[in-house]
């Protein structure tokens, strides 16, 4: 899929998508290095910004794991109370 396509259908993001989107979000952050040429760097940013923004836009709960150098999409614990409503 072409980062510049329209990720979502038109109900939303499925879990596919989603997971889709944060491995190209993390495959443009480990390939980032200043020593790059400055196009290079460039288009690895292009393809970081249109997946993160995406991510806020569809209201993706997502986080950064600093100790990994990672995104990853973020659950909340269901807690026995959730599941009595």
């Amino acid at each position: 899929m072409n980062h510049r396509e329209n990720i979502a259908g038109p109900s939303g993001p499925t879990l596919s998508q989603i997971l889709w989107a944060l491995q190209q979000l993390n495959r443009a952050h480990q390939a980032y290095a200043l020593a790059l040429p400055a196009e290079l760097r460039r288009q690895i940013a292009s393809v970081f910004s249109t997946h993160y923004r995406w991510l806020l836009r569809e209201h993706v709960n997502f986080g950064f794991d600093t100790s990994q150098q990672l995104y990853f999409l973020h659950l909340p614990a269901i807690t026995p109370e959730d599941n009595n409503s």
